[in-house]
């Protein structure tokens, strides 16, 4: 029996997971409120459907890739929603990073119209994304768990079980955590090697190479790309992951009366340091800012 395939959120990550996935056998459909990012879409081999209601009623296994919590659930709720039109026995791939209350609920709504929800955000960007070299985390029911796994292969090098519903949601706010901290520190240290003429250049070779390595020394750069992206595509600074992930971190921690004071700090620090050095390189490179 062929699986039909969707994507619903074609952002810099979802677009990815969708031309991925058109390179495997099956038909892709895909959904946006943006018709360019559908025209984008359309020409790497998706197909747009008219609206979200056909595309559930026509699809088996749907990606959920959209920015936040509300975005979520107005995909996932109400008459014309992937939960109430999809068919019975369908499978919902949570993508979205969204707080585990919400990924819980959306799995019992899931769940009273027969359908599976798998929590599965991933982690690499969209240049994993398109290599088929994500990390998906997988969090819900185990029978559901299990069909979930078939339909990741495309898109990850590994998968990692975290447990029921809310548990991943919870691991991909602290891997953001982890990483967003460690990027704080690494704008800092480039402006403190700089501040004595070391190029940026060479203190990324030596920390490369030493006990600081990381995926964020790796990929020098991304986030450069990934805030100029946001600004073409007029996307808010409460909407950015290293703004929106870090507040929801911060929310749990306080709902389970935890402190995290190197969140608190980075939250405060971090969106300037991304701007100040994005734009620096953007004029620094020939470019008009």
């Amino acid at each position: 029996m062929t699986t039909t395939t969707a994507v619903v959120g074609l952002g810099n990550l979802g677009a990815a997971m969708a031309r991925r996935l058109a390179t495997r056998p099956g038909s892709v459909l895909v959904h946006d409120t943006d018709a360019a990012a559908l025209e984008r879409a359309a020409e790497d081999g998706c197909t747009p459907a008219d609206d979200l209601p056909s595309l559930a009623a026509a699809s088996d296994v749907v990606w959920v890739v959209v920015p936040d919590d509300d975005a979520v659930r107005s995909v996932l709720k109400g008459p014309d929603g992937l939960a109430a039109r999809m068919g019975e026995g369908g499978l919902v791939l949570l993508s979205s990073t969204v707080s585990p209350g919400t990924a819980q609920e959306m799995a019992r709504l899931c769940a009273e119209h027969g359908i599976g929800l798998v929590e599965a955000p991933v982690s690499g960007g969209a240049d994993a994304a398109e290599a088929g070299e994500l990390l998906v985390l997988l969090g819900g029911a185990d029978a559901d768990v299990e069909r979930a796994r078939e339909h990741c292969a495309a898109l990850a090098r590994s998968t990692v079980v975290t447990g029921p519903a809310g548990t991943a949601a919870v691991v991909k706010l602290c891997n953001q955590y982890v990483l967003f901290t460690g990027l704080g520190a690494l704008y800092e240290a480039v402006d403190l090697a700089g501040r004595v003429g070391v190029e940026e250049s060479v203190l990324l070779e030596a920390l490369a190479g030493g006990t600081a390595r990381s995926w964020a020394v790796e990929t020098w750069g991304f986030y450069d790309r990934l805030s100029r992206d946001y600004d073409e595509r007029d996307v808010a600074e409460e909407g950015r992951p290293w703004v929106k992930d870090l507040a929801e971190t911060l929310r749990v921690a306080s709902d389970h009366d935890l402190e995290l004071p190197t969140a608190r700090t980075t939250a405060e620090l971090l969106p300037g340091a991304i701007r100040r050095h994005a734009d620096h390189k953007t004029t620094t490179d020939g470019g008009t800012r």
